[in-house]
């Protein structure tokens, strides 16, 4: 089997997830699973509370991501036919999670 060479990326090629996004000269735009499932959903909730907890009494997995803001846990689960996600961000200084 031959090896494929990956040539290194351009020097003056931006890293794909940083800000601003898209306006560098690398052409790949990267974005994380959570902004690519966010448009579906709106916020319902504000809650001060960590995802684990709702994780663990649902058996979820917690994700860890990243957005446009820092990184964040989130769960995406569907219940009784809706679809849900609970985030909360790294940086939040209130410590709350959306739903």
């Amino acid at each position: 089997m031959t090896e494929i060479e990956v040539p290194a990326p351009e020097p003056d090629w931006q890293p794909a997830a940083q800000l601003p996004y898209h306006a560098g000269k690398n052409p790949a735009y990267q974005y994380s699973v959570w902004e690519h499932h966010a448009p579906i959903f709106q916020m319902i909730g504000v809650p001060a509370l960590s995802v684990h907890p709702v994780a663990q009494r649902l058996r979820l997995h917690v994700e860890r991501s990243w957005d446009g803001l820092d990184e964040l846990d989130v769960v995406l689960f569907r219940l009784k036919g809706f679809s849900f996600a609970i985030s909360k961000h790294d940086g939040n200084p209130a410590g709350v999670s959306y739903v």
